[in-house]
């Protein structure tokens, strides 16, 4: 008997996830299915000048910084564990530091690798080309360097209700 799939849900709180979360329910759900929630905790970067000037960042606001990050991701990856107990949807969460492994679609798919998913669901911005040449995308990566399916819901487009 083939085992249940293992679909991962990139979700970051936008509505670009909301968007790749409805689109696996209308599209591509299947009895059995479990959703990998992953949420890639990106800390903030430490300015330029720590570097060339010594240390100018203050502790306590640093790990304030951090803190607001795990809370953010913790909140983020609740109201996703809520959409799919609301829907009937076995679930497990996987969250990952950015700087642990890579940046976030590096960890996208080192995390996809590591659990064996079948597949990877996450939402697209919507950057221009120029923007996605200077700061790269995410789903970008992904769909280069994933080692399973990956599908890319697009941005909201204007003249959509």
């Amino acid at each position: 008997m083939p085992r249940n799939r293992l679909i991962f849900l990139s979700v970051d709180g936008s509505e670009h996830s909301d968007r790749a979360f409805s689109w696996y329910l209308k599209n591509m759900r299947r009895d059995g299915d479990k959703i990998g929630i992953v949420n890639v905790i990106e800390t903030p970067t430490v300015p330029a000048t720590f570097m060339m000037m010594g240390p100018i960042v203050v502790p306590e606001e640093w790990n304030a910084e951090i803190q607001d990050c795990l809370d953010r991701s913790k909140l983020v990856t609740q109201e996703y564990e809520k959409k799919c107990k609301e829907n009937g949807l076995d679930h497990a969460v996987f969250t990952e530091s950015a700087c642990t492994i890579g940046g976030p679609g590096e960890t996208i798919c080192q995390l996809a690798r590591e659990n064996h998913a079948n597949g990877i669901i996450m939402g697209s911005r919507g950057l221009s080309a120029i923007r996605r040449a200077f700061i790269g995308s995410v789903s970008s990566y992904v769909v280069g360097h994933s080692p399973v399916p990956v599908v890319i819901t697009p941005p909201k487009s204007p003249t959509s209700t």
